[in-house]
Formats: C-alpha cells, sequence, structure tokens
C-alpha cells in the first residue's frame, strides 16, 4: 500500500516536472530517464515473470519462457533508435534464458544465438578477470628500505650489539619489526 503511493507520487512527479519546457541539456536528461525508468520497469516485470516461471510445471514454462523472449525483443524494437540497441540489461536476460531455458535459440529474432553465446564468455572473462585482481598479494610483506638501512647503520656503528638490542631500539623509534628479521638482515 505504501510502495503504491511513493510510487504514485514519483511518478506524478515526474510527469509534472517534465512537461516543463526544457533547454537541449536538460531534454537530453529528461531522455535518459525515460529509457533508465522504461528498463527498469522491465527487468522488474521480467523478474517477476522469471520468478513465476519456476512455479510451474515444464511445459508451461518453455511456453511462458518463449512468451518473455519475444516480448523482450519487441521491447527492444520498439526503442526510439534507427537500430535496436541490446543494452546491458538486455545481455544479461539473454545470459540468464541460456541458463534458465533449453529452448532458447528458437525464439531468438533480433540477434543470433553465437552471440548470446559470446556475451556469456565475455561475462564469464570479465568475472575472472575481477576475481583474479581482487586476491591478495602472496608471500611475506617485504620490509621497508629505510627500516633495513637503519639496521645495516645499527649494526656498523654498534658491533656488540645483537639483534634483541636492535630489536628493542627499533621498537622504541616506532619500527615494528621482529627480532627474527633483524638476525636475518645482521648476516
Amino acid at each position: 500500500m505504501m510502495t503504491a503511493l511513493v510510487a504514485r507520487l514519483i511518478c506524478f512527479f515526474i510527469i509534472v516536472y517534465l512537461e516543463v519546457p526544457l533547454s537541449g541539456v536538460v531534454s537530453v536528461v529528461r531522455e535518459i530517464i525515460l529509457a533508465v525508468a522504461h528498463t527498469l520497469l522491465i527487468v522488474l516485470v521480467l523478474g517477476i515473470i522469471l520468478f513465476v516461471l519456476f512455479l510451474v510445471n515444464t511445459a508451461l514454462r518453455c511456453l511462458l519462457l518463449e512468451n518473455l523472449a519475444l516480448r523482450q525483443q519487441l521491447a527492444v524494437l520498439k526503442r526510439k533508435h534507427p537500430s535496436p540497441r541490446l543494452e546491458i540489461l538486455d545481455r544479461f536476460f539473454w545470459t540468464v534464458a541460456t541458463r534458465v531455458w533449453s529452448g532458447w535459440q528458437q525464439a531468438l529474432i533480433v540477434i543470433k544465438p553465437e552471440t548470446v553465446v559470446r556475451w556469456h564468455r565475455a561475462g564469464l572473462r570479465l568475472y575472472w578477470r575481477l576475481i583474479s585482481r581482487v586476491r591478495k598479494p602472496i608471500g611475506r610483506r617485504q620490509t621497508p628500505k629505510e627500516v633495513r638501512q637503519l639496521i645495516f647503520r645499527m649494526v656498523a656503528e654498534n658491533p656488540t650489539w645483537g639483534a634483541p638490542r636492535i630489536h628493542g631500539e627499533l621498537l622504541m623509534l616506532g619500527f615494528d619489526v621482529s627480532e627474527r628479521t633483524i638476525s636475518r638482515w645482521m648476516k
């Protein structure tokens, strides 16, 4: 109830606001807003339909999926472009359709099945590329050059000091280095 009221208020505001004569730049923004609203509406409807499809039997599911696919292509063709342009949400729809529906290739009119397979492969490449970038570097953190030079200088100036004493001095100076690391660099 509350959601419907908010949606009506937003629609009223957009309609009233967008009916005012607008300059060239603002009219472009208006077209973008309308395109985004149209796309979001299609995505919402497609999401609801896909949810319902999992609740019905297989024969009806195939029929409903084909109907959904044809409606999605009609929505693409109705856009005000000289040639139909498939946006990212359209590509996502067809990529998901390949996973959910075995007869998706017969319903394609606007694009070739090879194009959908290419999009799916590109999406997988992007997914694995992003996953491989996120990984943390492997191995031990390198000791900063400043700390190494300080260790070398302390060893040279104080030959009787061992690793525990140099470690204590570095801790007092604010460097957090283990005693084992200091003993490695003293050699």
